[in-house]
């Protein structure tokens, strides 16, 4: 389950498909519980011995539970996770439907965009809020140029004037989030300004960027990544924002780090 379902119909299959069932768990309990009668049943009228227990009751045991995983527990789990798709397509159509206006550009991971520091301070003071029921972040900064990272709608804001990166920006929904323990790289305060090369980054552009890349979350620190997790000894890493992180390797964005809210329920 990788990905957004197509479409309801799509969705409806697979809730059938995953529909728990009770009365085949409630029977092989049922059956379980008759052998295990009839186990006891023999261990005192024969000659069976007491250590028999140890290689009987844990494969009765795990026939049980394997009945009650396997038959309901894991298919209520597996309808969860496509009802949570099926809120997030809607959540990001939504979204999309906000981004009409923008026109977009699908740059090819063969091309690479150059950003150079400018300065040792950030000017943008606002502290990333990640709201669970939008997906969106919550931010002051303004969205003129957007640069979106892997198969999200999520990336940074970037001053239309300037061309200066001033902070996460947009929907990151949680169903393509990895969870991983992240290894947060030391960072320096700094400004860190985006050059496009030949594209003309106008009021309302969209930049589709490091479409390959996954999106790493960290249940315990709270930590988001989205790009390359494990970074080399020749990456430098910048704040460009409180909580807001950029990692650089040949002066390009090979990551992006934001600290949200730990043990969010992303399942």
């Amino acid at each position: 389950m990788g990905s957004y379902l197509k479409n309801d119909q799509d969705a409806q299959r697979a809730m059938a498909r995953n529909k728990p069932r009770i009365v085949f768990p409630i029977l092989n309990t049922l059956f379980g519980l008759a052998f295990l009668a009839l186990y006891i049943y023999l261990l005192v009228v024969t000659d069976l011995t007491l250590w028999s227990m140890a290689i009987v009751l844990p494969i009765l045991g795990m026939f049980i539970f394997s009945a009650w995983y396997l038959g309901f527990f894991s298919k209520k789990k597996n309808q969860k996770k496509i009802y949570n798709f099926q809120e997030e397509t809607q959540l990001l159509l939504a979204y999309a439907k906000s981004l009409t206006k923008y026109r977009c550009y699908d740059v090819p991971t063969t091309k690479h965009f150059k950003f150079y520091k400018v300065s040792d301070e950030i000017f943008n003071r606002d502290i990333p809020k990640f709201n669970i029921e939008s997906r969106c972040f919550e931010t002051e900064v303004s969205g003129d140029v957007q640069m979106h990272f892997g198969v999200t709608c999520c990336g940074l804001a970037i001053d239309y004037e300037t061309k200066n990166l001033l902070g996460v920006y947009g929907m990151a929904p949680c169903s393509v989030w990895l969870k991983r323990k992240l290894k947060v790289p030391t960072s320096t305060k700094a400004t860190i300004r985006a050059d496009f090369d030949s594209y003309k980054a106008n009021k309302q552009t969209i930049f589709k960027y490091l479409r390959n890349s996954d999106t790493f979350y960290d249940s315990k620190s709270g930590w988001l990544c989205i790009g390359d997790r494990k970074l080399n000894s020749l990456t430098t890493t910048y704040e460009i924002a409180p909580d807001t992180l950029v990692s650089i390797y040949d002066n390009d964005i090979i990551a992006m780090w934001v600290k949200i809210e730990s043990k969010l329920s992303i399942d």
